[in-house]
């Protein structure tokens, strides 16, 4: 009589264990990534490759959950830890935003932040004021 042994785990086992050592394996190098401090675009690429091994994993679970006996608590554990991951790398794979604009600058609000007069308006110009010094003109 050939074939497996009394009671040998089923086939879908094997593939299980395999997928879920690739999401282990891929864990680890995040974790490493980011004990590290690694480069947003390392941590990116090495995020993305957790989250597709999560997926697999996930959808295989949900679809041999039946077949293989995977009872439904590990199902959505599962499936839940892969949709966290998906939204991790939404987060640290997308363009961080471009330095927001803050609150004007104290020489924005008063107007100063721009160059002064040109040399052939300063004659018609007329100027005044507490910051003349400031941009090289002499105070009157």
């Amino acid at each position: 009589m050939g074939g497996g042994g009394g009671g040998g785990a089923p086939p879908c086992f094997t593939e299980f264990t395999k997928l879920r050592t690739e999401v282990e394996k891929r864990g680890a190098a995040a974790k490493a990534a980011n004990e590290r401090h690694a480069q947003r675009e390392e941590f990116c690429k090495v995020i993305t490759a957790l989250a597709v091994a999560a997926d697999k994993w996930a959808k295989f679970t949900e679809k041999e959950a039946k077949g293989c006996g995977i009872p439904g608590d590990a199902v959505t554990q599962i499936k839940g830890e892969s949709e966290h991951l998906g939204k991790i790398k939404t987060q640290v794979c997308s363009a961080g935003p471009a330095a927001a604009a803050g609150p004007p600058s104290l020489s924005e609000a008063l107007g100063t932040d721009r160059m002064p007069i040109d040399d052939g308006n300063k004659a018609t110009a007329k100027r005044g004021g507490v910051l003349d010094s400031m941009t090289g003109a002499p105070i009157r």
